[in-house]
């Protein structure tokens, strides 16, 4: 008897799929909920880590200070939002914001996208920045800022690239983000972000 086809094409996703996740883990990349790929609803954490995420909380120190990541593109894909989490003091707003990559380093990167400035609300949450953004395949840097010095913000600690590609930051007033990226200064810990993936296309 001659096999549905419905039934070949599903064993042909399942595998691209098996075969994408196994890109991602192989990667470094840690993910919540793997299989939530398809839709392609997920969440993801913008920058592979080798420790765990410090439960200690954090402050961003100076209002306006715009802190910044690598964002490492391995699949084409549209974002629609940025997650951060908050731990037991809140205050004030945030925003963030993707600069183009200029040879391993953000300074001098064209902004992609930012987000509108967004109230901060509730403690020992996640919150989410709204933020649309398509972005093709390669390296980006992905920062956020807050207008006030009280929020906890979750840090992110002991990246396995921080030698190469480390975070840093820049200091303005807070608003919208400096074009191109100016100068920055090399810091040891940041918040630390994930990505909202909305739909992943093909290479």
């Amino acid at each position: 008897m001659a096999e549905r086809p419905e039934l070949l094409e599903e064993e042909v996703v399942s595998r691209i799929v098996e075969e994408v996740l196994e890109r991602f883990r192989y990667h470094g990349h840690r993910t919540w909920g793997d299989k939530s790929i398809i839709p392609y609803t997920r969440i993801e954490f913008v920058e592979p880590y080798s420790g765990a995420l410090t439960a200690v909380a954090w402050v961003v120190g100076t209002a306006g200070r715009c802190f910044l990541q690598p964002l490492i593109i391995e699949y084409p894909r549209t974002i629609d939002g940025v997650i951060v989490d908050i731990q037991n003091v809140c205050a004030g707003n945030h925003r963030v914001g993707i600069y183009r990559d200029n040879g391993d380093t953000p300074v001098g990167g064209a902004l992609v996208a930012q987000s509108g400035s967004v109230a901060k609300a509730g403690v020992w949450t996640t919150a989410l920045i709204p933020l649309a953004a398509a972005l093709a395949r390669g390296l980006y840097w992905i920062g956020i800022m807050s207008d006030e010095v009280l929020t906890e913000y979750t840090r992110l600690n002991n990246s396995w690239n921080a030698a190469v590609l480390p975070r840093c930051y820049y200091d303005q007033a807070y608003g919208a983000f400096a074009n191109p990226c100016p100068a920055i200064t090399v810091i040891g810990s940041m918040p630390n972000l994930a990505t909202r993936v909305a739909s992943v296309q093909p290479l």
